[in-house]
């Protein structure tokens, strides 16, 4: 029987393999992906959506790089018929203490998401067109969907 858990972990490793939130070499990656129950319809149907991720700092090294081993980051991901797909890559970030486990670092997340007053979310989520009501639905988990690369039009 597939676990939650194991469910999470496929899916994380799909977030690696195609998105490469937090790196694209072996020694970095993403370990925790949550996705915020809030979201825009725009009018191709898509549910746009907040999403926050855990990992290593792939910009480390870099002049302007933000401090630590460790960020989050905050994309943008559209979810259509159980598919889901990044539309904006790396929107921002937030600091990361680093070495958080899996769960702490989801309810880090959630909580990063939440702190984001509805106003501001309509905008981050991008261009839509007619008036950006942000709408809710129930806790959806990344385990939940088909991971895709593009959109899945």
């Amino acid at each position: 029987m597939t676990t939650t858990s194991d469910r999470r972990q496929t899916a994380i490793d799909r977030i690696n393999e195609l998105w490469r939130t937090h790196g694209s070499g072996a020694d970095t990656c993403c370990t925790a992906f949550v996705i915020d129950p809030r979201y825009v319809r725009c009018e191709s149907g898509f549910e746009l959506r907040l999403a926050a991720s855990y990992g290593d700092n792939p910009f480390a090294g870099a002049a302007d790089a933000p401090p630590g081993s460790h960020l989050f980051g905050i994309h943008v991901v559209g979810i259509l018929e159980g598919q889901i797909t990044i539309f904006e890559e790396w929107l921002d970030e937030r600091a990361a203490a680093g070495g958080e486990p899996v769960e702490g670092a989801e309810r880090a997340g959630r909580a990063i998401l939440a702190g984001i007053p509805d106003g501001e979310y309509g905008d981050m989520v991008g261009e839509v067109r007619g008036p950006r009501v942000v709408c809710r639905s129930a806790d959806r988990h990344v385990g939940e969907f088909h991971i895709l690369l593009g959109d899945p039009l």
